[in-house]
């Protein structure tokens, strides 16, 4: 006998023109005051909880407002490429390196790092190969470029490998136009880069789906590996005759929707586009594979961690499940759930919560499975056409991540129910946040047919970063915002880019001091970046102790955009020319590396004991900026070192731009050194800064030592 039964009731008022699903009290279990992150206990052994239908959801989240990238700032072209006209991304491309020698194995891939021109930017992929964005540039120039660079071959970077295409203009679904969803999500404007494929497979945990369906029976996912009918289990998952999915219930091969609810959810994920017949899905193309979790006779969904489970096998065996649709919740913590969830996400699975219909601040009351603090949840409220959060709709904002539409949602209906009052047999209008979810579980499925390679983490942040914010939702939902799937699929086309900054300090006598460099990521992203560091000899050595050989991580936190990294300067009292050495950035994570050298440099303080120079900050090292302004006028501060015998060794700053035919000069490399200064005192200049006393000195403008 099952010790946990979950059944998760979908209400809904059958004698009202557009039915609602209005949950009935929950008698779960556990107190329901309890904080979202302090209430993961798992139920006793003799618990069984019976929970209403759908809720919220319990990760950590960020409430600042994300930075949005417009759609415009990402450009879709048509090129020909062997033979065919393809859809690339502009002036983006792929590179790999010739091989210089034989690796120990065959992922070992020996080769040198592609030089490239001042303004392109190179990423390093793996086994030689390096992403490339060139601006202003065709693959025909690229090219010509890679005859010369030790470049193997060079290709562009083609949108959507996994055959996703692009429509524009109007689907000749008949019912589109009372799809409002789709127009308040941009779906129309994201169908312009992409209308999605059949490579992403999208699982729906629900009540089963009407397999014969017009507008569901080509997207629906069929097992390759079984043979119908059989009674085998011919691919060896532990299932016999998966076809379309799997009944957790009866265990069985049967996932027909008998209650309506399941069949609606994957209309709005994957109707069929543009094929004359109903509506339309966010993705016109994906496949859905169906777990069927309906108790017989009532509208409610148990043995939840097994329909989990299901799924993950079907992605250990191969098939490319990218998202979880999970229009359902209860109010009780369940470890097998949550666990479930959790393997979930480490094997790429996304995992979509509606968000619950009662009405009720989930920062206080939690809902599960979107209350799981799981980086692989995404939990969604519902907003009216008004793009007010619904009335029925819960919130949170630490505990919803954003808003989709949810009311009076036009999608598919199982074909051996009745039509709804005036309505047509197989569509049927309901509401809840069960139907603002699958918009958000149809924007990943269309991200992921454009972009396979994304990460979990690319696709959270896409969507939660591109949100449409609306006032209204600020108190409601962590980002402010409803779904924006065409300015998600910009986001996810163009991630950040990771800087290292320069830095510079006095050396100090006999001292340690921190030179900081700060890393900058060049927007906010919902998880933040990762960039290793190391630092690298110049005329400043770590043998000679001008610094301390650092290396390590650095971490920028989500919806933050730098982090600082410091490292240390040993001062002393010998006199020395100024030095340099530089801090380099590599190997990012959330976000790809625009320059990845910072130059420190540390400033001599002690006196020279016979001559006077003047130094100054230097303002181009290795085409590096380090001053304000160019070589011929340098920037920051210059100084005079002990000029004549008698004068204290310590030194001051020249505060004026007054100097007396005075050498710039640097140790660094790569700095005009024929910059001059001249001024004039009291009206008359001074031709030779040696043989003038240190009053004139003083009087002149300039600080010296005194």
């Amino acid at each position: 006998m099952l010790q946990h039964t979950f059944i998760l009731r979908i209400c809904r008022l059958w004698n009202m023109q557009i039915p609602t699903e209005n949950p009935h009290t929950s008698t779960c279990g556990g107190s329901q005051s309890r904080m979202r992150r302090k209430s993961h206990h798992a139920l006793k052994n003799n618990e069984k909880s019976f929970c209403t239908f759908e809720f919220l959801e319990g990760r950590q989240l960020f409430s600042a407002s994300p930075v949005r990238t417009q759609a415009s700032d990402i450009k879709i072209e048509q090129i020909p490429w062997n033979g065919k006209i393809v859809s690339v991304v502009d002036d983006s491309y792929y590179i790999r390196m010739n091989q210089t020698q034989t690796g120990r194995n065959a992922l070992d891939y020996r080769h040198q790092a592609p030089i490239i021109p001042k303004n392109w930017i190179s990423k390093e992929i793996g086994f030689g190969f390096y992403s490339l964005s060139a601006p202003g540039t065709t693959i025909a120039q690229v090219q010509s470029w890679a005859k010369t660079a030790r470049v193997a071959y060079a290709e562009p970077n083609f949108v959507s490998t996994a055959s996703a295409l692009a429509f524009s203009g109007t689907p000749n679904d008949p019912q589109f136009s009372a799809l409002w969803g789709l127009a308040s999500i941009k779906a129309p404007l994201a169908w312009q880069t992409t209308v999605g494929s059949k490579s992403p497979v999208v699982a729906v945990l629900d009540t089963g789906v009407d397999f014969t369906h017009p507008d569901l029976a080509n997207n629906l996912w069929k097992n390759p590996r079984e043979i119908p009918g059989d009674n085998k289990d011919n691919d060896g998952n532990g299932y016999i005759d998966d076809i379309y999915g799997w009944n957790v219930i009866s265990q069985d091969k049967n996932v027909l929707d008998t209650f309506g609810h399941g069949t609606h959810v994957s209309g709005t994920i994957g109707a069929v586009g543009n094929n004359a017949i109903g509506v339309v899905g966010v993705n016109w193309s994906t496949q859905i594979m169906t777990v069927n979790m309906n108790i017989p006779g009532t509208p409610g969904l148990t043995m939840i961690p097994e329909a989990i489970q299901y799924v993950i096998r079907q992605k250990q065996m191969g098939v490319n499940v990218v998202a979880i649709n999970a229009s359902f919740g209860g109010s009780v913590f369940s470890q097998a759930q949550f666990s479930m969830i959790e393997i979930a996400g480490k094997l790429g699975i996304t995992v979509i919560c509606a968000a619950g219909n009662e009405s009720t601040n989930t920062d206080i009351i939690p809902n599960y499975p979107s209350g799981y603090d799981l980086p692989n949840v995404i939990s969604v409220a519902a907003i009216d056409q008004t793009d007010q959060l619904a009335t029925f709709s819960n919130y949170g904002k630490q505990t919803v991540d954003l808003a989709a539409p949810g009311v009076s949602i036009l999608s598919t209906w199982p074909t051996q129910l009745p039509a709804p009052t005036g309505g047509v047999v197989g569509y049927n209008t309901i509401q809840g946040t069960s139907m603002a979810a699958p918009h958000v579980t149809g924007t990943v499925a269309l991200l992921k047919s454009l972009l396979p390679s994304a990460s979990v983490a690319d696709i959270r942040d896409a969507i939660l970063g591109s949100t449409r914010i609306v006032v209204g939702l600020n108190a409601a939902v962590a980002t402010s915002g409803t779904l924006n799937a065409s300015a998600a699929i910009a986001r996810l086309l163009a991630p950040p880019v990771i800087t290292v900054s320069n830095n510079e300090l006095i050396e100090g006598n006999g001292s340690f001091n921190s030179l900081a460099f700060t890393i900058t990521l060049s927007r906010a992203t919902v998880s933040g970046a990762r960039v290793n560091y190391q630092t690298a000899d110049g005329t400043a050595t770590v043998a000679s102790g001008d610094y301390m050989f650092t290396k390590g991580q650095a971490l920028i936190q989500p919806w933050q955009t730098s982090a600082v990294v410091r490292v240390m300067i040993k001062g002393d009292k010998i006199y020395e020319q100024d030095e340099y050495f530089s801090l380099g950035i590599s190997s990012p994570l959330g976000g790809t590396i625009g320059k990845s050298k910072g130059i420190g440099i540390i400033f001599n303080d002690d006196a020279y004991p016979m001559t006077t120079r003047a130094m100054a900050s230097i303002a181009s090292v290795g085409g590096s900026a380090v001053g304000s302004s160019s070589t011929s006028q340098p920037a920051v501060s210059s100084r005079v070192p002990q000029a004549t015998s008698g004068i204290s060794a310590a030194n001051r700053f020249i505060n004026s731009t007054n100097a007396t035919s005075l050498s710039i000069w640097s140790a660094v490399p790569m700095v005009d050194f024929s910059v001059k200064k001249s001024v004039t005192s009291a009206g008359n200049r001074l031709s030779n800064p040696l043989a003038v006393s240190s009053a004139t000195w003083a009087n002149s403008g300039i600080a010296v030592p005194v």
